[in-house]
């Protein structure tokens, strides 16, 4: 599975827990029934998937700044708020049965019909 289909598992994951689209992860409502779990996404896409910010905010249609400042956030509701890593652990659980589930990407397969596309 790639990197990117694993931060878009992660985005669908929460999106649903906390009952929002899935492309509100990447649009720009700053409602904070939208921000805290898009800030949530990206912290568990920043500690679950080894990517850079930058790789993490272009997922998110955002700079690499805000994901920097959103793991940030992030720490800082997990002592104000000790519930909130009870969500997080359930989170992490429906992720990892997500990515379990999802299929394994073929990568012979996969650079064959980039091949193909780039060769016409």
């Amino acid at each position: 599975m790639t990197d990117l289909a694993r931060i878009g598992i992660i985005q669908k994951c929460v999106a649903e827990y906390y009952g929002i689209s899935p492309r509100d992860m990447s649009s720009h409502r700053r409602a904070r029934a939208v921000c805290r779990p898009r800030m949530l996404a990206m912290y568990l896409a920043w500690d679950l998937v080894d990517r850079n910010y930058s790789a993490i905010g272009r997922a998110f249609g955002r700079d690499h700044t805000i994901v920097m400042y959103a793991v940030e956030i992030v720490e800082g509701l997990f002592r104000q708020h000790p519930e909130l890593v009870m969500a997080m652990r359930e989170l992490i659980e429906r992720i990892e049965a997500e990515t379990a589930a999802a299929p394994a990407v073929d990568k012979t397969a996969l650079f064959s019909s980039v091949m193909e596309a780039a060769h016409g």
